[in-house]
This record gives structure tokens, C-alpha cells and sequence, in this order.
């Protein structure tokens, strides 16, 4: 039977923000940038049954919520039925007996999160201000945050994890290009609706 790679998305810093399933690793990370940005990075945790997906799926989502990772999925993972056949479950569980990567992991997962701030994944919702025509729709961009949308010629400050200016922008735009952040990250963060974008936190200058 085929198998399919459950992975998890992260920026670098191996705090999980999406985690999901494909048959390759190197064709999905494509389209994930497109959405996420240049520094998505991808990590494949295991390999599975194409039949058992679902119930990997949901088993990691579980996982990483319960550490207390902000995960980007809309819902709790999978399409269909989780349950698993008991034979199933113990072909799998002695394909992992043995295995030394659940540990490590374990171990780099802490070293990376220790003493750090959760990150909060991007929000996919940060072009609602854009009606289905291409047009501005100014009820939608309110709705999130309940402020204007701002202009994307705005300047903008990146920040660190202290709140310590680094640099100010001439336009979110600028800011992402040269650091391979989506601009509408560094948007979405500048304007509440997530806590960061690319590790920063992201303020609008006041005119």
C-alpha cells in the first residue's frame, strides 16, 4: 500500500504553526510559500499508510495543540472516518518500535521553545478586506479588529520580542521583501489581528 508524509510547517524555529499530509515533501513546500511566505519550512514527522493519514493527521494536531502551539488548521485534521482497524494500529506501532526520533525531537522541540514567547501562526483571514470583485469592502476590513484598514504605503516599525524598535519601514512591502516575509503578514500583525509575522512584532507608524 502507498504511503504519505504527515509533516509540519514552521519558520525555522521548529514551533509548528500547520501540520499536514502529502505523497511529497519537496512539491508541497511550493505551494506553502506561496501562501506563507519565502522562510516557510517544512519537516516531515512521519510516514504512514495512505489508508491511516486521518488518524495521523488528528493525532499530531492533538499533540501540538496540547503543548500549546496556535495551529493555522480550520478544524481537528482529516476528512473522514479516524478509527483504526487494531491491525492496522499494530503494523504502525511496530514500524516505530525502535525508533530514536521521537525522543530527539522531544529534546529539540524544548530546546527551541524554552524561555520563548508562543508564536502565533499567520492568519489566513487577513485579506477579508477584499471583496470577491478585487474591490475594498471597508465593513470587511473593520470586522477583524474593528479599525480601518490601513494604506499599504504606510510606514511601519519592526520590533523585537521586547518591543524594541529595530527599523522603520517605508512600506510592509519593503519590510517583506527584504526579509522574505508575506507582506500581508507583516500587515496582519501591524494591525492585531495576529501577535507576529516572521518572528517580529510589527507596529504601524503614527502619521
Amino acid at each position: 500500500m502507498e504511503q504519505v508524509h504527515i509533516y509540519y510547517l514552521h519558520y525555522g524555529d521548529n514551533k509548528p504553526f500547520y501540520v499536514g499530509k502529502t505523497k511529497c515533501l519537496e512539491t508541497r513546500i511550493i505551494s506553502h510559500r506561496r501562501i506563507f511566505g519565502a522562510n516557510t519550512q517544512i519537516y516531515g514527522i512521519a510516514k504512514v499508510e495512505e489508508s491511516d493519514w486521518e488518524y495521523w493527521e488528528k493525532h499530531y494536531i492533538a499533540l501540538y495543540k496540547n503543548e500549546g502551539h496556535i495551529l493555522e488548521n480550520k478544524n481537528n485534521g482529516g476528512g473522514g472516518n479516524t478509527k483504526m482497524s487494531d491491525y492496522s494500529k499494530q503494523l504502525i506501532r511496530e514500524k516505530l518500535i525502535g525508533r530514536d526520533y521521537p525522543k530527539e525531537w522531544s529534546m529539540k522541540q524544548s530546546a527551541a521553545t524554552k524561555g520563548k514567547p508562543k508564536n502565533h501562526p499567520p492568519d489566513r483571514g487577513n485579506n477579508i478586506s477584499i471583496s470577491k470583485k478585487g474591490k475594498p469592502n471597508p465593513k470587511l476590513s473593520e470586522s477583524r479588529t474593528n479599525q480601518p484598514h490601513p494604506k499599504l504605503g504606510w510606514k511601519v516599525n519592526q520590533l523585537n520580542e521586547q518591543g524594541e524598535c529595530i527599523k522603520e519601514w517605508e512600506s510592509s512591502k519593503h519590510a517583506g521583501e527584504a526579509l522574505n516575509i508575506a507582506p500581508d503578514l507583516i500587515r496582519a500583525a501591524a494591525r492585531g489581528v495576529q501577535k507576529t509575522a516572521g518572528g517580529f512584532i510589527w507596529k504601524y507608524k503614527e502619521n
